[in-house]
């Protein structure tokens, strides 16, 4: 029975509707909703493949594709997500990207990373991130859902609808007020009335996703947000692995002006020690164009 109110919904979607009409992609089902957007799960009509297509709806859908449009032109790096066309049907914006494995999802099937994978994909992400910031934007929601990975163990950083700039055209910082999301990653100044720098709170949430990487910790919605256990965090993180909780236990520090910039982070041990294939072996066998 709810299969066939999934396949009813599918069917009754708006969004889903425009989406078959494009030559090129046949809908599957939708697999996230935001305020002005879907994205839906598709197949790919002539390369046999499979990718998300964002299907944004309305004025205010417009103005979120827009604005996320110029960041992908604006951000090309080899550890961003990047979209593969770009399109508008029956006043709907479509944006079709690559499907790949998120890392919240390796961690919520409890599938331990193999040796040396996630130093490569906590590499990749300080450098994508170094790129964001040295653009002048921070990205405010860094946390393993907004983190893919390739067949290869490339990571892309993906969720870009919510950066904000961190200077202005005179090259001023820009300080950044209150929280996005449901804050589990977000570094402790997030939460308070005083402005605070995006790029040391991203660097922060950085820390945060590199411990639930180490110790496949796949929060619920009921936890308290993961800055407010520091110490469990650390502890938890050196019965593991030593050289990540160096790197962690300099990161999540409250005061955001003792944290490490991510210049110096990549050159912690942690990151440069040689170690084994960084694939994950989940998908060695899979094929991604």
């Amino acid at each position: 029975m709810s299969s066939f109110f999934g396949w009813f919904s599918l069917n009754k979607d708006s969004s889903v509707e425009v989406l078959r009409k494009t030559p090129q992609y046949t809908p599957i089902e939708v697999v996230k909703t935001g305020e002005h957007y879907k994205e839906i799960l598709c197949n790919e009509k002539f390369q046999f493949e499979k990718a998300i297509a964002k299907v944004f709806r309305g004025k205010a859908g417009k103005k979120e594709y827009t604005k996320e449009c110029e960041l992908l032109t604006n951000l090309q790096h080899k550890n961003i997500i990047n979209v593969l066309s770009q399109s508008t049907i029956n006043g709907y914006h479509i944006l079709v990207f690559r499907n790949l494995m998120k890392i919240s999802e390796r961690i919520e099937m409890n599938i331990p990373f193999p040796p040396g994978s996630v130093q490569s994909l906590f590499k990749d992400l300080l450098t994508g991130l170094q790129f964001l910031h040295g653009k002048n934007y921070c990205h405010r929601l860094i946390m393993p859902e907004n983190l893919l990975y390739t067949g290869n163990g490339v990571l892309k950083i993906t969720g870009l609808s919510n950066v904000s700039l961190v200077k202005d055209s005179k090259n001023r910082e820009i300080l950044l007020n209150g929280l996005i999301g449901d804050g589990m990653f977000s570094a402790p100044e997030c939460f308070s009335d005083v402005p605070y720098s995006g790029v040391e709170a991203d660097i922060y949430s950085a820390g945060l996703t590199l411990y639930a990487m180490i110790a496949i910790y796949n929060p619920l919605p009921t936890d308290q947000p993961l800055n407010k256990r520091v110490a469990e965090i650390i502890q938890d993180a050196r019965k593991i692995d030593a050289l990540g909780t160096n790197v962690i236990v300099d990161i999540i520090l409250h005061d955001p002006s003792l944290r490490k910039p991510i210049a110096i982070l990549l050159k912690y041990r942690f990151l440069t020690t040689r170690l084994q294939s960084a694939m994950p072996e989940l998908l060695q066998k899979k094929k991604f164009v």
